[in-house]
């Protein structure tokens, strides 16, 4: 939405640029031709007034072209880094749900290596009554 905005903004810029030069060069001419002042002159205004237009339409095309390449640039860089994160990152429901994991099986080999203490100590309490 942002880059419709800038171009919109940019737009109006130019856009008053040009109505002010037409307004500026209407005006000039309106008074020179009533003065009897050259007309080739006025014509020569015309056509430079004409060119500025065409240069400004110019100028801003490639503006926004090159203002559409830039965002558009961010944009896949941003869907990159979303598609990289998801792919390296563990959600926390899952993270929790490992830990969970991990906790029930230390649990029961905690239980286990407690059974195995108990029955070696029987074992070497026989030993020792042998002796």
């Amino acid at each position: 939405m942002s880059d419709g905005i800038g171009a919109t903004a940019v737009s109006a810029i130019f856009g008053g640029i040009g109505v002010a030069a037409s307004l500026i060069a209407t005006t000039f001419l309106t008074g020179w031709r009533s003065r009897g002042i050259a007309d080739g002159l006025g014509e020569k205004l015309i056509t430079n007034v004409n060119e500025l237009r065409e240069e400004m339409r110019d100028a801003h095309d490639g503006f926004i072209k090159q203002t559409t390449e830039t965002f558009l640039g961010i944009r896949e860089k941003i869907r990159d880094v979303e598609i990289w994160n998801r792919d390296n990152f563990v959600r926390r429901s899952d993270f929790s749900a490992a830990i969970e994991g991990f906790n029930q099986n230390i649990r029961l080999m905690s239980s286990q290596f407690t059974a195995e203490i108990s029955k070696l100590e029987v074992k070497i309490d026989k030993l020792q009554d042998r002796h």
